[in-house]
């Protein structure tokens, strides 16, 4: 069973907004009215351009495009002929082509979440295509309300975890988008993993709607973005800023799907921090953890950065995420290949699309649990972001306290680091990654120092303060507490981890260095 380790669009698409009709007659021949004659059959071709008056906080990001200067281009709006299964999703400039629409009078439909929609009556004209008539060749939407959340999944899936992606996906549609519920997903595929769903190795953004097929996505192909490579944070910025500008909404969560491997390498050189998160194995890259926070920042503010992921939710990630989300959701531990139960949370959320963000991340946490903790050994846990500078310094204290107490109590030092709880389901790699909390109880429990001693509670207090929610399951994770952090024995200390910010700005690498078994 692959684990996720490293060892081996603006509101719901499919939300039924009240429409508005913007629409006039068309341009070119076969126009309708006038008296009565033999019926006409064949079909026609119709397109033009979906857009919306411009706003002022955002630039307008298409060329080339003919839709009116004051004016933006809707970006995956839904087109549909009414009566006809023939539809279509505009384009990144707004333009939409519906080919081998029967002749005569018809009606378009035009709908986005986050919008008004848009009805315009047209007469298609056989073997012929004809652009809309409203100015520019488009069809007008004006902007309703937001959505509630915005759930954007960066996957990459260009690896050994394609099966799960596609699982994924489906579970995402067991629930679907709505008009308070965004789920946008880019995803990149592999080869050689799983030939299902027309075995496609690319890149697409998907719209996800609603259905009960467990095995075959159907959900909207908002873009095939051809391939691409999801380990340059460029690409997930791009995606973020993308997503928040077309899927607008009150609230929005960053599900980082892939392999992960905390801060550190996967390499075998001591000295380069080689692998991070995002592992493209086709382009043979990765996402760097020192790329955060920076590569996920967007327009607006992320409330919760989840990790779909393994052995990501450690100090040094949430120190270098910082405050750019509100929240972090993830595993010390590695997850199973399935990866989060989405049509859990999913479900809570769309039923209750008034969740605040903590309340859903402690939901993410307790219902991941709740399902694969009976056939796995499982970790979970929702941190405070706003409370990491207080954490920073009770560790850097900490650290302090056992720099001077190493000259007497270095053997009681590396026994409790020895026996606290560890990651990685046994590899050699990660049993430097422990428990914070497990680490400074065994640290209290070695260690006769006073001030040594009052450090730890001070660590374990302010890690409870910063915690909203922890839930673990299994027998090899049972001493954990929500966050793990780098405690190496002195022989694989790695010097580059002097590069992060958590190294930086306390005394934990001094520690670590101070060390002498």
């Amino acid at each position: 069973m692959a684990t996720r380790s490293c060892a081996s669009t603006r509101r719901v698409l499919a939300g039924t907004a009240c429409l508005i009709a913007a629409g006039l007659a068309l341009v070119g021949c076969g126009g309708g009215g006038g008296t009565a004659g033999p019926v006409v059959t064949g079909t026609g071709t119709l397109d033009g351009f979906v857009y919306t008056p411009k706003s002022k906080s955002r630039p307008v990001s298409a060329t080339g495009r003919q839709v009116p200067s004051d004016s933006d281009p809707v970006v995956g709006a839904l087109v549909t002929v009414s009566g006809t299964s023939l539809t279509v999703a505009t384009d990144s400039s707004g333009y939409f082509k519906l080919e081998n629409v029967p002749v005569g009078p018809r009606t378009l439909i035009v709908t986005k979440t986050g919008f008004s929609a848009a009805e315009m009556a047209v007469t298609v004209a056989k073997d012929t295509t004809t652009r809309v008539n409203e100015p520019g060749g488009g069809i007008l939407l004006t902007t309703g309300t937001r959505a509630k959340w915005t759930f954007m999944v960066y996957m990459n899936a260009d690896n050994d975890l394609e099966e799960f992606a596609i699982q994924d996906l489906n579970e995402m549609e067991r629930v679907g988008s709505s008009t308070d519920v965004n789920i946008v997903v880019l995803v990149d595929r592999s080869g050689g993993y799983d030939s299902s769903n027309g075995n496609w190795t690319d890149a697409r953004k998907y719209y996800v709607t609603q259905d009960s097929d467990s095995q075959v996505i159907h959900s909207q192909i908002l873009e095939e973005v051809g391939e691409i490579d999801m380990g340059d944070p460029a690409q997930l910025k791009a995606f973020v800023r993308w997503a928040m500008t077309e899927y607008p909404a009150d609230n929005y969560v960053l599900d980082m799907w892939d392999h992960g491997a905390g801060f550190r390498s996967r390499a075998t050189g001591r000295d380069a921090i080689t692998r991070g998160f995002s592992f493209d194995d086709t382009q043979n890259t990765h996402i760097q953890t020192t790329a955060l926070p920076d590569a996920i920042q967007g327009p607006d503010h992320l409330d919760i950065l989840a990790w779909d992921s393994s052995l990501m939710q450690m100090m040094e990630i949430a120190d270098q995420v910082g405050d750019a989300a509100t929240f972090m959701v993830g595993s010390e531990e590695s997850p199973p290949g399935d990866g989060y139960p989405y049509q859990s949370f999913l479900s809570d959320l769309a039923a209750n699309p008034a969740l605040t963000p903590e309340q859903l991340a402690v939901r993410m946490v307790n219902d991941t649990i709740n399902e694969l903790g009976g056939a796995f050994d499982v970790t979970q846990s929702a941190l405070r972001l706003s409370h990491l500078p207080a954490l920073r310094q009770a560790l850097s204290a900490f650290a302090q306290t056992l720099i001077d107490a190493m000259p007497q109590y270095a053997t009681q030092i590396a026994a409790a680091r020895g026996d606290a709880q560890r990651y990685g389901h046994g590899a050699y790699t990660f049993r430097d990654y422990k428990d914070i909390q497990d680490f400074a109880e065994k640290i209290k429990a070695d260690v006769p120092s006073t001030p040594v001693q009052s450090a730890a509670d001070a660590v374990i207090q302010t890690l409870t303060d910063a915690l909203v929610a922890e839930n673990h399951a299994g027998f090899s994770v049972r001493n954990s507490h929500g966050l793990s952090l780098y405690v190496p024995q002195p022989s694989d200390y790695l010097s580059s981890y002097e590069s992060l910010h958590f190294a930086l700005n306390t005394k934990w690498d001094e520690f670590i260095q101070a060390q002498t078994k």
